[in-house]
C-alpha cells in the first residue's frame, strides 16, 4: 500500500491463489483507538443518530396529527356551541321584541287609567331584566365566536411549529 493504515478486512485466506490487481486487504487510513478504528465507530454513531432522528421525526409527525385532531375536535364543539347560542340568541331577541311591545301597551294602558303605576313599573322591570339577559347571551355567543377564531389560528400555528421542527430534524439528518 502506498499509505500507512490498519487492516480492517481480509479478502483472501492463506494459500489461496489470486490474480494480479485483486484486493487482498482493506486498509483504513484513519487513526485507531482502543475501541477500534475511528471511522468504523463514527459510522456506527452516525447510523445510530440517523435512527434516532428518524424516530424523532416519526414521533413529531404523530404528535402533529394528534394535536391537530384534538384542536379540530375542540373547534367542532365550539362551532356547535356557537350555532346553538346563536339560535337561542335569535329566540331571545324575538321574545324581547314581544316584551317591548307589551311594555309599550302597558304604558298606553297606564295613560288610559286601566292599570296602576306599580303594574307598569313591574312590566318595565321585566323588560329591562330580559334585555340584560340578552346581553349575557350575546356575550356568550361572542365568546364562542372568538374561541373558534382562536382555535383556527392555533391549528395553523401548531401545524407550522411541528412542520418547522420536522424540517429542522430532516436537515440534521
Amino acid at each position: 500500500s502506498s499509505v500507512q493504515g490498519v487492516v480492517i478486512k481480509q479478502f483472501v485466506t492463506v494459500g489461496q491463489e489470486i490474480k494480479a490487481g485483486s484486493p487482498i486487504y482493506q486498509i483504513d487510513v484513519s487513526k485507531s483507538t482502543r475501541n477500534g478504528v475511528v471511522s468504523d465507530n463514527q459510522r456506527r454513531d452516525i447510523d445510530s443518530q440517523l435512527s434516532r432522528i428518524a424516530q424523532i421525526i416519526s414521533r413529531l409527525e404523530d404528535s402533529k396529527r394528534n394535536t391537530i385532531d384534538m384542536l379540530e375536535k375542540q373547534k367542532i364543539q365550539y362551532t356547535a356551541a356557537f350555532q346553538h347560542s346563536n339560535d337561542i340568541l335569535q329566540h331571545a331577541m324575538e321574545g324581547l321584541r314581544i316584551m317591548k311591545k307589551n311594555m309599550e301597551n302597558y304604558q298606553e294602558y297606564q295613560t288610559r287609567g286601566l292599570i296602576n303605576k306599580d303594574q307598569l313599573t313591574n312590566q318595565e322591570a321585566l323588560y329591562y331584566q330580559q334585555q340584560n339577559n340578552l346581553l349575557g347571551l350575546s356575550g356568550q355567543n361572542e365568546q364562542n365566536s372568538l374561541q373558534i377564531t382562536a382555535l383556527e389560528s392555533q391549528i395553523q400555528i401548531q401545524a407550522a411549529e411541528f412542520d418547522n421542527e420536522i424540517y429542522r430534524m430532516e436537515l440534521q439528518r
